[in-house]
């Protein structure tokens, strides 16, 4: 029987993992390499299924609010001209809405509900090396060593866990490339449809955008992200910049 999980990875994995293993009474500990809660990373759209988690979670109200509904996606040529048409998944078929919302807020959200279910994350632990034995063993960068019944590998896509447990695992490279961005300060001077996701298909790629942050118009913000086709993989490292 399985009563103790150590949990790689303080990501929105790893938080509702811990928060739905803590209500079968198993005894979790969460791990996560930064020092606080992750502030990167722009938007997520979390549809029905995933709402029907945070639901049980008991943030279904809470997401929506934060977050923007979307119920439709209008897809446009490259020219502007119409196209189609598509449900995002409406409330009224799923019991949930689809939301749009910015990736840290929902990670705090999530993380504040872990908190109160009285559990909370290990910060600046960073997995060096995974074993087992009789027992599943977390070594971490610090020296210091953890062991469990069973260890939840949540760390995402250059997950630590994978590598060590894996044999040299590779990611492969989609030939996709997405960025984006959040327009703060001017999305009082825009006008479209509140509930709607503008979609633009190029040939190679398509450009979209929609409001985030709520239906309020003194509060909201614009959402905008692309993705293309490239024959290989960007650096990381870009920054943020104000306009």
């Amino acid at each position: 029987m399985i009563k103790s999980v150590g949990i790689a990875g303080g990501g929105f994995g790893g938080i509702a993992a811990a928060y739905f293993l803590r209500t079968k009474g198993i005894s979790c500990r969460v791990f996560d390499h930064r020092d606080g809660i992750a502030q990167e990373g722009g938007s997520i759209t979390v549809f029905p299924n995933g709402m029907k988690i945070l639901a049980k979670m008991g943030l279904a109200e809470a997401v929506a609010n934060a977050g923007a509904i979307i119920e439709n996606a209008r897809f446009l040529d490259q020219k502007g001209n119409f196209l189609v048409n598509r449900s995002m998944g409406l409330e009224e078929i799923y019991g949930v809405p689809t939301v749009t919302i910015r990736r840290r807020k929902l990670l705090q959200l999530m993380y504040e509900q872990l908190v109160s279910s009285g559990a909370a994350i290990e910060f600046g632990k960073t997995v060096q090396e995974v074993s087992s034995t009789n027992r599943a063993v977390l070594k971490f960068a610090d020296g210091t060593v953890e062991d469990f019944d069973f260890v939840i590998g949540a760390d995402g896509v250059h997950s630590s866990v994978r590598e060590c447990i894996s044999g040299g695992a590779v990611n492969e490279f989609s030939n996709l490339i997405y960025f984006g961005g959040i327009v703060e300060r001017a999305a009082k001077d825009f006008s479209f449809h509140q509930r709607t996701q503008y979609v633009n298909v190029g040939r190679t790629g398509f450009f979209a955008y929609s409001y985030i942050d709520g239906e309020s118009e003194s509060s909201r913000s614009i959402l905008w992200y692309c993705y293309f086709a490239s024959p290989e993989p960007v650096k990381r490292g870009g920054r943020a910049k104000e306009f």
